[in-house]
């Protein structure tokens, strides 16, 4: 039998292996222009691709929040987006 506990940790554990493919590309795309506590918590999720968020902040040399870390790696990943596309305009009716 499945227990929700095992279910919910698998569930972590695949999201945590998407961010890493993810935080990869990243990494690959930009290069040194990422910024050293971005870099510093990329690295960190490559290293440990498997763990959960809560897991990953254990881990660091130094502590910081969850939500902290949860940040910064969304920083990271919007870092990589396109620019804001511009919006089509509309015509106008007459």
């Amino acid at each position: 039998m499945i227990t929700f506990a095992q279910v919910n940790a698998e569930r972590s554990r695949d999201a945590a292996a998407r961010i890493a493919v993810r935080v990869r590309a990243v990494l690959h795309r930009l290069g040194d222009a990422v910024p050293a506590e971005l870099a510093y918590i990329a690295q960190l999720r490559l290293q440990h691709p498997d763990v959960s968020l809560l897991e990953l902040v254990l881990s660091a040399s130094h502590r910081s929040a969850k939500d902290t870390v949860s940040g910064w790696l969304r920083r990271l990943l919007r870092l990589a987006e396109p620019s804001a596309r511009p919006r089509p305009r509309l015509s106008r009716l007459a």
